[in-house]
């Protein structure tokens, strides 16, 4: 039988490699809309910079699991 921590971690890895494909497709999908005049460009910073902060925390965890 599996080490279920180690089953755990393995599953919780590949969702959060999925959530860093998630914000990608979100942080396209704004820059999109700025192209399109959809949203300001200010708007578009502060949304790039969150984004950019929440895919740098998801690989320090990503990080945590691999240490």
């Amino acid at each position: 039988m599996a080490d279920p921590l180690a089953t755990f971690m393995k599953i919780l890895k590949v969702e959060l490699e999925d959530l860093l494909e998630d914000i990608g497709m979100v942080e396209r999908r704004a820059a999109e809309r700025l192209g399109r005049e959809e949203i300001t460009e200010y708007v578009f910073k502060e949304n790039d910079n969150l984004f950019r902060l929440e895919a740098e925390s998801v690989r320090g965890i990503i990080n945590s699991i691999d240490g």
